[in-house]
């Protein structure tokens, strides 16, 4: 078991989640896999300046309504909030790293 912030803890789940898809080739695709897999704040919005939000917000909500199809909405849920907190920017949800969750092995999305 490990603490993690609620940011790691759903980027992980969103980042494990994607993987499945199998979407690993295209443009928009690229994008999003940078954007889970980008680190810090800094990194996200460098990521976000080079691919442009509407382009990344475009892949989440793609793979949100692929896992709400799936009737994972748990994991839906997690990309949703991912594609709105690009949305409201440093003010929004990439800013709560000072909440920590306990993760077990496998993270599950927290919504």
């Amino acid at each position: 078991m490990s603490v993690a912030t609620t940011t790691e803890f759903v980027f992980a789940a969103a980042k494990e989640a994607y993987s499945t898809l199998r979407r690993a080739k295209g443009l928009r695709a690229q994008s999003v896999i940078e954007f889970l897999t980008a680190t810090t704040n800094d990194e996200r919005d460098a990521v976000i300046e080079e691919w442009g939000s509407d382009y990344i917000r475009r892949g989440l909500r793609e793979a949100a309504i692929v896992f709400d199809a799936k009737d994972d909405a748990e994991t839906a849920n997690a990309f949703w909030l991912l594609r709105d907190s690009i949305d409201m920017g440093r003010g929004g949800f990439l800013d709560y790293d000072d909440e920590s969750v306990v993760a077990d092995d496998e993270p599950v999305a927290v919504v």
